[in-house]
Parts: C-alpha cells; structure tokens; sequence
C-alpha cells in the first residue's frame, strides 16, 4: 500500500478525532481567506497532482439547505468564470461548517505542450470542451442532470426528461367562430359560426411539424336587409401527422388521429341569432379551448395515462391501450363517434332548412 493509498483510507474516516481536529483547523483558515482563490498545492495530492487547483467556498451548510442545487456545481461553475482560459477536469470536497461548503476544483490549461502531448490529457483540449461545467459533463454535474435538479439543469444537453415534452407536444389555444346576429324586425337569421378540425395526412412527420399556437375559426354573417339568411362561415381544418393526440386542460383526450384524411372536431362553431336566440349571437359563441396537442411516438407510449401509438409502414396506426385506460377506451371512443354524427345532422338539418327558406324567399311564398 502506497502513501496516497494511506492517505486516500485516512480521508474515509472523517469521524474519526484526528481528521475532526484537522477540519476544523483548516475550516478556520479557509474562512479567513477570499471566496475564490488559487491554491499552492493541493490539500489531498491523491486526487491532483501538477494540475491548476481554486478552493471555493460555497454558501450551503446546514443553515442554509439548497436540495435542488449541488454546492460542488455551483463551485465549478464560478471557478470556470474566474477562469475562461483553463478547463474545468473534475472537484472534490475538503471541508464544510455550520454556513460553508469548501471545494478545491481541477482545472488544466488547454494550450499546455505537456497537456497536449499527453494522450490521458489531450481529450480536453478540444474546443468541444470549453465550459463543460455549464453543461453538465463532469462528475458533480452529470448527477444534478435529474428532473428538474442541478445548477442550471436547463442548459444540460439531453438527461433531463423534462426536455421531452417541448420535443413532443406543443401548447395551443383553439376557439371557433361565434354565430352571426341575426335581424328581429325582418326575422333574419345569422350564419353558423366555422368548426374547427384537425386531419391527419400521409405526407407529414413529427420532425417538421409545427403546430399554430392558436387557432381561430371564421365568425358566421349577420342578416341584413338585403340578405336575411346570413352566410355560414367556413370550417377551419388544420393538417396535422398521422397519430396525434389532442389532450385539453382537463387532461381529457379530444381527439386521437387514427385514420388518414379524416377530419377530427376540436371546437364547435356558435349557432346564428334566430327568434330562438333572441336574434342575438351573443350567446352562441363558438366553443373554446386551450389544450395541449401531443404528438405520437413510435418509441412507446408517450406518458403512462395515454395510449401507446404503433406506425407500421403502410400508414396505419395500431393502438395499444394502457392498463389505466382499458376501461374507458371504449367508452369514450363510442362517446365521440356519436358526437360526431350528432354535430354532422346538425348541420346538414340546418342547412337544408336554410336552402328551403332561401328557395322559398326567391319564389315569394314567403311574406313579413
């Protein structure tokens, strides 16, 4: 056993009254010092030897816990700062009081000729490595690089599954057109208010898909003297990959995108003023909606409440239900297919009647 193996055991026991006695002297001494300042050796030679050594001190004892920062992060990335032009190797703790953390960080000058020679050291002079204290790739760092935990954990490449979710989904706000006033004295009757839809097709992929963040549909006419039926506004579709899922804020599934070139209601457009609405559209909005619309994985399921989407290569999508929603698959499927045939005689019973009045109009069968 060799000296730093000695001294590497000594450092295990730090219980013990001779390493107690030792920390609490250099504790004493470090405090006196600044918060950042080169040190002339090292105070453990077993973990650096010849390289660039900063002891740091830290604000994180236990009089002021921070559990989703890790002092030793922080320490590397205030020493790498101080220090633009030397990179950041690894850290490592040396002792620590009632209000103070201290850590003494390894850092190697990059344009070294001993450095770059060295085939154990060269791999660090590559400009890929500047700042990898930042960006979570040394040893402190690649354990804050949790959900949602470390210093700066936002700007860690991959290792964070929260960075999934932006990749994956998108935000969206829906609202579909109102109905249009109608006209008392004439007994003029506005038009319906656009749908909103959304239909898969072929030719689009998730990688170059980007949702509209809100989406507004067309507000239907107002009766008016010269027209007493008011023109039904269009139906806004929006063309949308093969799998999707739309998920409102209640988290309850509005549409999954299963069949290719069908259109998929989101938001119902409000119903024109008529003798029924008081000839007013103000109480015939259009339905609103901010949901989230979550993209389809290949991969697997894309949380666990929600089902799992299968792509195979001819375009059709296989789904899996979870264990969570065995039970309600079925129900809500059936629930929103005879939604949808409701929402479809709705509108051609409207329609016709509107073409019967027109007809009617046009004939001078009808008088006022």
């Amino acid at each position: 056993m060799g000296a730093y193996k000695y001294m590497q055991e000594i450092w295990r026991k730090k219980q013990s009254d001779v390493m107690r006695y030792l920390l609490r002297i250099r504790c004493w001494q470090y405090r006196q010092l600044s918060a950042i300042h080169r040190c002339p050796r090292p105070t453990r030679p077993e973990k650096a030897r010849r390289y660039v050594i900063y002891r740091v001190r830290i604000r994180g004892g236990r009089k002021r816990q921070s559990p989703k920062v890790r002092p030793m992060s922080v320490a590397e990335a205030r020493v790498g700062r101080r220090c633009g032009g030397l990179r950041v190797l690894n850290s490592y703790w040396v002792g620590q009081d009632s209000t103070y953390k201290f850590f003494e960080i390894i850092l190697i000058d990059p344009s070294h000729k001993a450095i770059r020679r060295n085939p154990d050291t060269q791999w660090i002079t590559k400009p890929v490595h500047k700042h990898r204290e930042m960006r979570g790739l040394t040893s402190a760092g690649r354990k804050s690089r949790g959900l949602g935990k470390g210093y700066k954990f936002t700007k860690t490449v991959g290792g964070s599954r929260r960075k999934y979710e932006p990749y994956s989904s998108c935000h969206c706000f829906i609202s579909a057109g109102k109905g249009g006033s109608g006209l008392a004295r004439y007994n003029g009757i506005g038009g319906t208010g656009g749908f909103i839809y959304i239909r898969p097709m072929e030719n689009l992929s998730f990688d170059y898909f980007s949702f509209p963040t809100k989406v507004i549909g067309e507000h239907g006419g107002s009766a008016t003297k010269a027209k007493l039926v008011g023109r039904n506004a269009r139906d806004t579709v929006v063309n949308v990959p093969l799998g999707l899922v739309c998920v409102d804020e209640e988290g309850t599934i509005r549409a999954q995108c299963t069949t290719l070139n069908r259109k998929y209601l989101l938001a119902k457009g409000g119903r024109g003023g008529c003798a029924e609405t008081s000839f007013n559209s103000s109480s015939s909005q259009g339905s609103e909606t901010r949901g989230k619309v979550v993209s389809g994985n290949k991969r697997g399921p894309i949380w666990d409440r929600y089902d799992e989407v299968t792509i195979d290569s001819t375009g059709q999508v296989d789904w899996q239900p979870s264990e969570q929603s065995e039970n309600s698959g079925s129900t809500e499927g059936s629930a929103l297919e005879r939604l949808l045939n409701e929402i479809d005689e709705e509108k051609n019973k409207s329609g016709r009647l509107k073409q019967e009045l027109i007809r009617a109009l046009n004939h001078g069968s009808v008088t006022f």
